[in-house]
């Protein structure tokens, strides 16, 4: 890379940071965010929402679950900030409450899904085309995988939790399991790659076992695209986490929830009531497109080759 002239700044480009070569880690997080607002926008949202969700008993102005048949459907004011829904539950406190709920099943779903596909994916991928039983047992994974990939997403999830029953445990199960050949598909491609590196053939040489090969030398280098897989994947959780629920197959009413406060809602927007099923609609945009940034931003400070170019001193 050319120098620069004397006193004339060099030019940034669309993907390079100038930072300082030995940039610690917070410096580093701190120049990418400063200078990539987008990716600051996405902490900030998912953090506020974080925060909302924790201190909801002493934000929220009301009961969640507490109806009140006299001001059904009352419009947005000064004492119902968001107005109330068909039943006279404030939408303000239930939206706050409704985070809870959204983010605790997206983030145990998305998981449990990296912690059952991720191993299954390493295992997938280093044992590939080999003989005997670990070779049958990576190629039966692979088989299983296409036949979940096969089923859409939505359908399999409805499928999963109308046999085991519509609660939100039973909601994260189904958003693991849907989730898992994601990370199994990722991690084996992952491991593919790296089984012929020659940090491999030395760790194998110096009689380290197969699968203390697998979980000590290949999982620590292929983790990083599981990291932003996972961090894009909780906000499509809350997306189907809402969906479930707006079909009556997730969390029920009066439990609040995004998708079954927009499902009650719904019902009453072509008489001009649209307060009760919009302002949910617009937190699950806002949290999705939270988490989609940040995804963004892992991608761009996990991968190693941009790395390399964002610490490179610019002379």
């Amino acid at each position: 890379m050319s120098a620069a002239a004397p006193g004339v700044p060099t030019p940034v480009g669309e993907d390079e940071i100038a930072v300082p070569r030995r940039a610690g880690k917070l410096e580093f997080f701190a120049l990418v965010l400063r200078q990539r607002k987008l990716f600051a926008l996405g902490y900030f949202l998912i953090v506020s929402i974080i925060i909302m969700a924790l201190f909801a008993p002493l934000i929220a102005p009301y009961d969640p679950e507490t109806a009140n048949a006299a001001i059904t459907l009352a419009p947005p004011s000064g004492s119902h900030w968001l107005g109330t829904d068909i039943s006279g539950m404030d939408v303000f406190s239930r939206l706050i409450f409704s985070a809870r709920i959204d983010l605790v099943i997206a983030i145990l779903g998305t998981l449990f899904s990296v912690v059952i596909g991720g191993p299954l994916g390493l295992i997938a991928g280093y044992f590939s085309g080999s003989r005997g039983l670990w070779g049958w047992i990576s190629e039966a994974m692979m088989r299983v995988a296409d036949v979940l990939q096969a089923f859409p997403v939505f359908i399999l999830a409805i499928a999963l939790v109308a046999a085991l029953g519509p609660s939100a445990r039973n909601v994260i199960i189904a958003i693991a399991f849907v989730n898992a050949p994601i990370y199994l598909r990722l991690l084996r491609t992952q491991a593919l790659s790296l089984r012929e590196r020659r940090f491999i053939d030395a760790a194998r040489v110096s009689g380290n076992g197969e699968l203390r090969i697998v979980f000590r030398h290949v999982l620590p280098n292929a983790v990083a695209p599981a990291i932003t897989q996972a961090s894009v994947n909780m906000g499509w959780a809350v997306l189907l986490t809402a969906g479930l629920s707006f079909v009556g197959a997730g969390v029920r009413v009066p439990t609040p929830e995004w998708g079954s406060m927009i499902a009650v809602g719904a019902q009453n927007m072509i008489t001009g009531q649209w307060w009760a099923a919009v302002f949910p609609g617009i937190a699950i945009a806002v949290t999705v497109l939270g988490f989609a940034l940040i995804g963004d931003s892992l991608e761009l400070m996990l991968d190693p080759v941009r790395r390399r170019q964002i610490v490179h001193e610019r002379a």
